[in-house]
């Protein structure tokens, strides 16, 4: 079984400095594994690396999509296991968990076709959504039979949903070493409030004024979009919009790290904020035995 390392960590933990490092030290590429890095434009409020930084590796699906173009975890899963194949060590960074799983999980999802297909088929309405009531009664309540339209594209998510938690009871479709940064939560808060001031004052405002065609966008989802289109609106004022950036921020990060506990595989590497080459040795020194084995 191939295998591929995993870097990753919640918003702010300092996964792209250590993955730069490791790269260099590995001679090798890196893959972004992150929902929202993979779009064209907002690099300030998607936080990507530096110009220098990408110059210094190569990333790959970093910065490539078009964002008016419709994009799904499939098609995601596709590219990175295309990319993962041509590596003799690859690297995927990143703190997007779902879409970290369905490269290293035997994810198997639906393509968008199985959508329309159900929605052309020859079942009636009341059997499309008798079929929708054995995969998610729940769902089957709130959505009319004669929404054929919802109800096809219900009994898609359902289906991929099915497959993807039988999936995880099975082994790794990759053999993945994850190393998850962990920095302590008063440390990380503190890093986290003070990554979204340098982003105002790297011009994140004006980013999002020359980008409001992305509001309903799968990029416009992407935390402080939508409170800085508030603010450029007068609808809220400027303090109010880095707190609710900054509260909206952390809960991510929350969110991530309920990801890690979830994954018992998760190598934690403790971030030094105050002599970070050891969090790097550590890291490098984890990567190397697993290589090794």
């Amino acid at each position: 079984m191939k295998k591929v390392i995993i870097i990753t960590g919640p918003t702010a933990s300092g996964k792209t400095k250590l993955s730069l490092e490791i790269a260099k030290r590995l001679h090798t590429d890196l893959i972004n594994g992150d929902a929202y890095q993979i779009y064209q434009g907002l690099d300030i409020l998607t936080a990507k690396p530096t110009k220098e930084e990408l110059k210094a590796v190569k990333h790959h699906l970093m910065d490539e999509l078009n964002p008016l173009v419709p994009f799904s975890i499939f098609q995601y899963q596709k590219m990175v296991r295309n990319l993962v194949d041509k590596f003799e060590i690859p690297i995927i960074v990143g703190g997007s968990g779902l879409y970290i799983d369905s490269v290293i999980y035997d994810y198997r999802f639906e393509d968008e076709e199985s959508q329309d297909t159900y929605f052309d088929s020859n079942y009636s309405n009341e059997e499309l959504h008798d079929m929708l009531k054995e995969l998610d009664l729940e769902k089957a309540k709130i959505i009319h039979p004669n929404n054929r339209k919802r109800v096809a594209r219900a009994i898609h998510l359902a289906k991929t949903q099915d497959a993807n938690e039988r999936s995880l009871k099975h082994e790794h479709y990759y053999k993945p070493l994850i190393i998850c940064l962990n920095l302590e939560r008063d440390s990380l808060y503190e890093r986290i409030n003070q990554r979204v001031l340098e982003m105002l004052d790297n011009g994140l405002i004006e980013e999002v004024k020359n980008s409001k065609h992305l509001l309903n966008t799968q990029l416009g989802k992407a935390i402080g979009f939508e409170h800085t289109i508030k603010y450029l609106d007068g609808l809220i004022a400027k303090n109010e919009l880095i707190d609710l950036i900054q509260k909206d921020s952390r809960h991510y990060a929350k969110r991530q790290l309920t990801w890690y506990r979830n994954h018992q595989d998760c190598i934690k590497i403790d971030v030094d904020l105050n002599n970070f080459s050891k969090t790097i040795e550590d890291a490098y020194q984890q990567i190397i035995t697993f290589l090794k084995d």
